[in-house]
């Protein structure tokens, strides 16, 4: 005896798969381009403030972290720190994102180094300087690179969706066949089509899981993160939001095949 799923299809809830689910993920890749973007002006920011201080002798060529006693002004980390508080540390996420101290966090940027040199140095030497905003820029660089990753990850969530939303058309087409009337030669029909739009979906997380639709990644190192997917998605429901959309796609389509089968095997 058909069931109503098998009589109309099999009655999926009709919005687009990926839909509910690319939103957010856009979403959070718009947050943390927002993020980034501060952050490298903010760095960027630093970098010129930094370069603009005054600069007071070496000791010697060859830097072993200390000035001799006496020599330079004392102002030196306290400049440099006023410059840091008012440019990395006034985005307007810092507190969400970090909340660390002066120091915690210009080790984690910098490297433990080039913070003790700036705790310890009674002045600023040009080649501690010239350290100091080279190490800015390259953590602006290094979100610079990330925020070229988030825009290619944009474009991809974007194929992802297009294709899933052909799939689940197509999907909602057969679907829509009343199963039960259809002759046999239909049903055979509608079978090889949701064998295609299975093979697609399955090709789709293959492209996904190689990195045909994926971003290069390069995360900064004092952000911690162990992967793209969960640096990028961790406050989703799910850190991989297209294997997902594909997983549940083709759930709809092996459910919309067994009703097709069913009929089948029931004549």
């Amino acid at each position: 005896m058909a069931t109503r799923a098998d009589t109309r299809g099999t009655d999926e809830e009709r919005e687009p798969t990926g839909d509910v689910g690319f939103e957010r993920a856009r979403r959070a890749l718009e947050r943390e381009r927002d993020v980034l973007t501060a952050e490298c002006d903010a760095f960027d920011a630093f970098a010129r403030r930094v370069g603009a201080l005054g600069t007071t002798e070496a000791a010697s060529d060859a830097y072993d972290g200390l000035l001799t006693e006496g020599r330079g002004d004392g102002r030196a980390g306290s400049r440099v720190r006023e410059a840091y508080a008012e440019t990395v540390m006034a985005v307007p996420h810092y507190d969400e994102e970090y909340g660390e101290s002066y120091r915690a966090h210009l080790a984690a940027e910098f490297g433990p180094a080039l913070a003790a040199a700036l705790r310890d140095e009674p002045g600023l030497p040009a080649f501690l300087q010239q350290q100091v905003v080279a190490a800015a820029r390259e953590a602006e660089a290094s979100r610079a690179a990330v925020l070229d990753a988030l825009e290619r990850e944009r474009a991809a969530l974007d194929a992802a969706a297009d294709a899933l939303t052909d799939v689940e058309t197509e999907r909602a087409v057969v679907d829509s066949r009343p199963f039960a009337s259809c002759e046999r030669g239909e049903l055979a029909r509608l079978r090889a089509d949701l064998a295609d739009l299975a093979a697609r979906c399955e090709s789709l997380a293959e492209r996904r899981q190689s990195g045909d639709l994926r971003p290069e990644r390069r995360i900064p190192p004092s952000l911690d993160a162990p992967g793209f997917e969960e640096y990028v998605y961790d406050g989703l429901a799910t850190t991989y939001p297209v294997l997902s959309a594909v997983a549940r796609e083709s759930e709809r389509v092996e459910r919309t095949r067994a009703a097709i089968e069913r009929v089948l095997g029931a004549r």
